[in-house]
């Protein structure tokens, strides 16, 4: 849930979780398998139908693009149910430059959003040891988990998510079974040995905290003995009264002046008695609008302009604080080497419906990828 907050010269989103201590005393390495929750109501559980959509979705991608993309490490995917985000997510993952010559493992870091309860200052890890798909299973990276959460220096970065947490939330989940039809699509051979994932739950971390855990990131994906990937798990816009979130951008420039130093008017915020028939765009139209100004900003690599138009605009976008994430560590190694070697590039973007009056709602969905040269 949404809460909309007004303020003299800024609007903001607060997400609203059940609130509960999430401190787990369990062991990290358990042995157990987490099942895949969600098949059978957001996506297909039958292993041959799934498989035939996933794919489809990778082809249809790969004829309106050339992929993979060379040096494509780093992507952002949705995470709605494939029939409604799937076509997006086939970009993403298509993008990726996953096939290799030699015999080096492949690790993805998959990063998302809690939908579920709210939690701040720590990245939740999964306790299980590996994650099962409709598709087949794919292993948990857990002797880098356990260095994080029992490393002397890191531990009070890390919790464990309970089983039934980690099996509710959908973020990451969506993620594993593209992930798997991907790596057969590319004919990764061997993928129950020769891949891994870390799945993170990332919520609100204060600077400090952020890049602490910008750096470990940094650590790990630079680990030679892997070929490393990171998935960022997020949709975009969430538009419509049931997310609290009816703003209205009739251009750019709206947007240019609210984050201005002189701070312009608040974007509208439509309701019942709006005339919609004076605005200059369609709803649809303004969050588009509203996301490639998003885009725009992530392509910068700056923390600082990330979260100014985050809390100028009140973009619903739920894998904001995952997307912070990885947009510092990359900021900081451009600071320290003096080289920008890193560009987004922007794939594919979609809504789940065309919203055009106050009562209709919509869910945005984006693939991006990055490189670096």
């Amino acid at each position: 849930m949404y809460i909309y907050i007004r303020t003299r010269h800024k609007r903001k989103v607060i997400q609203i979780f059940e609130s509960k201590n999430k401190k787990q005393e369990a062991h990290i390495h358990t042995r157990m398998s987490r099942i895949a929750s969600h098949a059978g109501s957001w996506y297909s559980s039958s292993p041959s139908q799934l498989l035939t959509e996933l794919t489809g979705y990778l082809e249809v991608a790969s004829r309106k693009h050339k992929y993979p993309i060379p040096n494509a490490q780093i992507c952002v995917s949705p995470h709605a149910g494939y029939t409604y985000c799937g076509s997006t997510m086939g970009h993403s993952f298509a993008s990726l430059d996953i096939s290799r010559e030699d015999a080096l493992p492949l690790r993805f870091f998959i990063l998302g959003p809690s939908h579920h309860f709210y939690f701040r200052d720590t990245v939740m890890l999964s306790q299980f040891d590996t994650v099962n798909t409709p598709l087949g299973a794919l292993k948990i990276d857990q002797s880098l988990c356990h260095q994080w959460y029992k490393g002397k220096e890191t531990r009070e970065l890390f919790e464990i998510l309970s089983s039934e947490d980690d099996e509710a939330e959908h973020s990451l989940e969506m993620q594993f079974s593209m992930l798997y039809a991907t790596l057969k699509y590319r004919e990764v051979p061997d993928i129950d040995t020769n891949v891994k994932v870390v799945p993170m739950m990332i919520s609100h971390n204060n600077a400090e905290i952020n890049d602490q855990l910008g750096i470990l990131l940094a650590n790990a994906f630079k680990d030679p003995h892997f070929h490393n990937y990171i998935i960022v798990s997020s949709d975009f816009c969430h538009w419509g009264k049931r997310f609290g979130y009816t703003a209205y951008a009739s251009s750019e420039e709206d947007i240019k002046e609210l984050m201005s130093e002189q701070g312009g008017d608040d974007l509208e915020s439509l309701t019942t008695r709006s005339k919609l028939d004076h605005h200059d765009v369609s709803i649809w139209e303004s969050i588009s609008i509203l996301d490639h100004y998003a885009m725009n900003m992530l392509g910068k690599m700056n923390v600082d302009q990330w979260e100014l138009y985050l809390e100028a605009t009140g973009n619903t976008i739920c894998g904001q604080h995952p997307l912070k994430l990885v947009i510092g560590m990359i900021e900081r190694e451009i600071k320290e080497t003096s080289r920008k070697e890193w560009k987004w590039h922007w794939l594919d973007y979609s809504q789940s419906s065309h919203a055009k009056k106050i009562t209709d709602s919509s869910v945005s969905y984006t693939a991006g990828c990055i490189t670096k040269q």
